[in-house]
């Protein structure tokens, strides 16, 4: 197991050149999702997992998640993948949710409130399901650092070294009464999947994001480096955000 650094999570999104990539980055450190399931999100999927963030009276859109501001909120999104064919939940940190946020608020078509619409689109505004375009923000990242960099310096970090950490700490720091269960959900342990557990925590989502919370601030970049934050704050200004 390669597990990214810091400093190498922060290269990479200095590096960063389409909106969408600092929102992708976070959101694997974060949740450690695998790629194809980023690539492949939809706006009802998230929305689902920021159910909790909307008023009893207030309409479930994408037009009013975007007007909220989850870092200032200390808001944690919760995903729940139970169409796959092994259902997986997990959370993503505010910081995270902020930049997908950010991104959304300033695509082209951003006044499209279908569900069936994906999240991250490429830089030809298309959908991102099914081209691997991950792995190609990585690679990207990488030969424009090699060209940038001091010569003494080298970045070879891919998306798994990203998810890798979100496992590591994990494993390391996730505290609460279902440690082994919730890390399972996670994908994070390899022990067998309770079906029960599932359904449980399906209907009591808070239980995860209570056991989320022990481990959310290491998964975020601007609470333990001031570097990093202002790598973020330099990101959302350049781009607009």
């Amino acid at each position: 197991m390669t597990i990214a650094s810091e400093d190498e999570i922060y290269k990479i999104m200095s590096m960063g050149i389409d909106k969408s990539d600092g929102a992708i980055i976070t959101l694997i450190l974060s949740s450690g999702l695998p790629s194809k399931f980023i690539e492949e999100m939809t706006y009802e999927q998230l929305l689902n997992a920021c159910d909790h963030y909307f008023k009893y009276d207030e309409m479930k859109t994408i037009s009013n998640l975007v007007k909220k501001n989850p870092r200032e909120d200390n808001f944690i999104a919760c995903f729940d993948f139970g169409k796959k064919s092994k259902p997986r939940m997990t959370c993503c940190s505010p910081e995270s949710l902020q930049l997908i946020i950010e991104y959304l608020r300033y695509r082209k078509n951003i006044e499209i409130d279908s569900e069936e619409e994906y999240v991250f689109l490429n830089h030809h505004n298309e959908p991102m399901a099914g081209k691997d375009h991950i792995s190609y923000i990585f690679r990207r990242a990488r030969e424009k650092a090699s060209r940038f960099l001091p010569n003494d310096e080298f970045l070879d970090i891919t998306s798994d070294d990203v998810r890798d950490r979100f496992k590591h700490i994990c494993e390391n720091r996730l505290q609460g009464r279902h440690r082994n269960e919730i890390l399972t959900l996670m994908n994070v342990n390899n022990s067998d999947f309770d079906k029960r557990f599932y359904e449980y925590i399906k209907d009591n989502k808070f239980i995860l994001i209570d056991h989320y919370l022990t481990v959310v601030g290491y998964l975020t970049l601007s609470s333990s480096n001031n570097q990093l934050d202002r790598t973020i704050g330099n990101y959302t200004t350049n781009f607009g955000f």
